[in-house]
């Protein structure tokens, strides 16, 4: 005996011991992933600021590029020139209003750079290039591009924007601007000169732990200060650019010991180990006080257990004389005193409920025990369901329900009466509690050689299709108004289920259009179930 407590009170104490070390490990880590992700939305207000920057530098651009254009005579050696004494300006390009390239000249006077931009924006000309449009304020995230087969397509729709595409050594932007005329003319900016001018308006300030960098759509770095060196790890923050440069991102790097600094993560580790250690020299010396005194603590759970017991089913019988009389009572002053009465038959169904109520608690009980063991008999399930609906008559009458019962088996069947009639009452018992708007309740029996089938059927708010087998889990309560202060302990239909299953039945909540039902599915002939 001792030997086996030896083992019990190893066990008790290793399981809690396991428990609450997986316990720190998952603290420690969600406190990590939380104190990460604060510090990623400190630093993405950072990067968010550099943004901001970037993008006025964007708008700089359009606006001296706009001036460039606007500026820039009608003639090919206009442009030419300009080109030559504008450092922004890598190339010009004119289109007419029918989307035909008139400069650069594709003819003998072409210049080699011109002949180059020809060859690297060749899929533009042809149409064969997805073109970007600038995206709008109010436009969603997931629909900020917009696309076009040609810029004079993209100009229909605004005034000036960009193009960008990729060519060998990488991006190449194209700001355009519609001419008075109908048609397009804009510049390929010089990729070199515009990074100076961003870089130009980035900080260079030191990152203390950590590392700023400018990152290109090849994840390559374009620009980067402080002194941290990432090798290889993830950073923590980014940030995606602003049009037209939405392709490159501000990554955000941190030293893992700069990060432990900022969060304090070794003093949340060392308080944790410290917990824990406290806790296992506290389970220790719980063990040994309870394994010095298991004998005397053994007899006296014995004997709670027994009491409980013996208290769970004592409930019964004056409940059940309470209704007994309380009926009784009814029957008597029927015609003598109405409000006498009605306040009986309150009493009469407040006692059915608690009733239902001890009956489904003790049912769990006995399953979570291995205990429940059902008595089959000749049973007639039509008599059965009349009794209940018999029972739930005065709930059902003030709640102005009115119950239609269409018997169709009149013959027995071998099944355990208790069982099949705690089933049918929490089935009903839904529907005085799930559906109190409800105008009808519809009860029905067929039977045939093989078996009994008994359908309830409500027209009120019904189940929603997601949880159709959810609501036969134990304590499941459907979250919703209709439900809001509904009693109850939300085990009737586990309990139903099991019963039916014990019978080598089944117990479904079909798909309606309209209110909620459930069929209840019992053989006739005896079959090997749980409970048989």
């Amino acid at each position: 005996m001792r030997a086996r407590l030896a083992v019990v009170f190893s066990v008790l104490v290793l399981l809690p011991l396991a428990a609450v070390a997986w316990l720190v490990v998952r603290m420690q880590a969600d406190e990590r992933r939380v104190a990460q992700a604060e510090l990623a939305r400190v630093f993405e207000g950072r990067l968010a600021d550099l943004d901001q920057t970037i993008e006025a530098a964007n708008d700089e651009l359009e606006r001296q590029l706009t001036l460039v254009l606007e500026g820039t005579a009608d003639t090919t050696d206009a442009r030419r020139a300009r080109i030559r004494d504008e450092p922004l300006t890598r190339q010009m390009f004119v289109l007419d209003r029918e989307g035909r390239l008139v400069f650069p000249p594709d003819d003998r006077t072409t210049s080699t750079d011109e002949r180059d931009f020809l060859v690297r924006t060749r899929a533009i000309w042809d149409r064969r290039a997805i073109l970007y449009d600038r995206p709008e304020e109010t436009t969603a995230a997931s629909q900020v591009k917009g696309r076009g087969d040609s810029l004079l397509e993209l100009a229909e729709r605004r005034g000036s924007g960009w193009v960008t595409w990729y060519w060998q050594e990488g991006l190449h932007l194209l700001f355009w601007l519609r001419r008075p005329d109908g048609g397009v003319h804009g510049v390929e900016v010089e990729r070199i000169v515009l990074l100076s001018r961003l870089i130009g308006r980035l900080p260079d300030v030191e990152v203390d732990g950590g590392r700023v960098v400018l990152e290109d759509s090849k994840d390559d770095a374009v620009y980067q200060w402080g002194s941290y060196e990432p090798d290889g790890a993830p950073p923590v923050a980014v940030r995606t650019l602003a049009y037209p440069l939405d392709a490159w991102r501000l990554a955000f790097y941190l030293s893992e010991a700069k990060q432990a600094q900022l969060v304090g993560a070794r003093a949340q580790a060392s308080t944790l180990v410290l917990g824990f250690g406290g806790l296992v020299a506290a389970l220790l010396l719980v063990a040994v006080y309870f394994y010095r005194e298991s004998s005397r603590d053994l007899r006296e759970a014995a004997a709670r257990v027994t009491f409980v017991t013996q208290v769970s089913h004592e409930l019964k019988t004056p409940l059940a004389n309470i209704r007994l009389y309380a009926e009784l009572l009814e029957a008597r002053l029927e015609d003598e005193d109405p409000e006498a009465v009605e306040r009986l038959g309150v009493i009469v169904a407040e006692s059915h409920r608690l009733t239902r109520l001890i009956n489904n608690i003790l049912t769990y009980a006995r399953q979570k025990r291995r205990a429940l063991e059902l008595e089959k008999r000749p049973v007639v399930v039509d008599d059965v369901v009349r009794r209940m609906l018999e029972q739930f008559r005065p709930a059902l009458e003030e709640k102005q329900i009115e119950v239609v019962f269409e018997g169709g088996a009149p013959e027995s069947i071998e099944a355990d009466e208790d069982a099949l009639g705690q089933i049918v009452a929490n089935l009903v018992s839904n529907v005085e509690k799930y559906a109190p708007n409800a105008a009808h309740l519809s009860v029905t029996t067929v039977q045939d050689d093989e078996a009994v089938i008994l359908t309830v059927h409500d027209d009120g708010p019904g189940v929603p299709p997601q949880v159709r087998e959810r609501i036969f889990a134990p304590f499941f309560r459907v979250s919703s108004k209709l439900t809001d202060g509904v009693t109850g302990t939300g085990i009737g239909l586990s309990i139903a289920r099991d019963l039916a299953e014990r019978h080598g039945g089944r117990l479904a909540c079909l798909e309606v259009e309209r209110g909620a039902t459930f069929e209840l599915r019992l053989p006739r002939r005896e079959a090997k179930g749980r409970g048989a």
